[in-house]
């Protein structure tokens, strides 16, 4: 998760011992509204307090407003209510289960996993006379810049131009992983001249059709990502695996797990898909 992510979450603020109602509905489904019905009549049978009836009501009144006015732009909508705190709304472009949980902390578990599964990484298009910067974040794409060769510029001069907006980008919306697309000799070109700060991001190179959509770089890019966070994921095993028979202060299945968790000496958790 990038420093970007993590300052979205910390958007959404509950008072001290207030519960959140926390609502995940996937938008182009018939069921989300039954499970969403379902739950709201469920859910208060839990109750023991009548002030606890009464913030319930008061969320479920909030979120009700928001749905009958909400416009789907996404494919799940993701809302977190506190009684006395601001409506944190949310909607991607990754399809996550229907769900609707009440407690005393919002349930983020589908959504941090999605921004973990989804990382934003950006996409570098370059070519003779233009360049395109583009971030890719939970399925939606944006291009953020347009940069355009300038009459009788120097290509050294305009890929300088273009590797300082590309640290710029970096620094603003702090993806992780840079792919570089575009004509062949161009990227390389730009690869060759490029810092190694922004060298160690770059996890691959592809020729893209010139003027091509946002969304078909996607398609071409998008493969190169996925691999990426497979290895990355793989690579992080290994390590604790190799820690494990150094001996090192590492806890490898439940049990272990669960001791070092309720100790809290837990800096980092692994688990499978699902697995939460």
């Amino acid at each position: 998760m990038s420093r970007t992510d993590t300052s979205d979450l910390m958007d959404f603020k509950a008072a001290e011992g207030a519960h959140v109602l926390s609502v995940y509905l996937q938008v182009h489904s018939a069921e989300s509204e039954k499970v969403f019905q379902d739950s709201i009549l469920s859910i208060p049978s839990s109750f023991t307090e009548q002030i606890e009836q009464e913030e319930f009501s008061e969320c479920i009144d909030r979120v009700r407003k928001f749905l009958d006015r909400f416009e789907a732009r996404g494919e799940t909508l993701v809302i977190m209510c506190s009684p006395a705190g601001p409506l944190w709304v949310r909607q991607i472009n990754v399809v996550l289960p229907n769900a609707v949980r009440w407690d005393k902390e919002p349930y983020w578990t589908p959504f941090v996993e999605a921004l973990d599964e989804f990382e934003p990484y950006a996409v570098i298009v370059v070519e003779e006379s233009q360049a395109r910067l583009l971030i890719v974040s939970l399925g939606t794409t944006r291009e953020l810049k347009v940069l355009d060769r300038r009459s009788g510029e120097e290509l050294q001069d305009f890929l300088g131009r273009l590797t300082a907006v590309t640290e710029d980008l970096v620094r603003t919306e702090c993806p992780n992983r840079l792919i570089v697309a575009g004509d062949r000799d161009f990227r390389s070109e730009f690869l060759r001249l490029a810092p190694f700060a922004l060298q160690k991001l770059v996890i691959g190179n592809v020729g893209v059709p010139k003027n091509a959509s946002a969304a078909r770089i996607v398609e071409l890019t998008d493969y190169i990502e996925r691999a990426a966070e497979r290895r990355f994921e793989v690579s992080q095993v290994d390590e604790l695996i190799r820690l494990l028979e150094a001996h090192k202060k590492v806890a490898i299945g439940l049990p272990a797990t669960l001791d070092a968790l309720n100790a809290g000496q837990v800096w980092r958790l692994i688990y499978s898909e699902g697995f939460a």
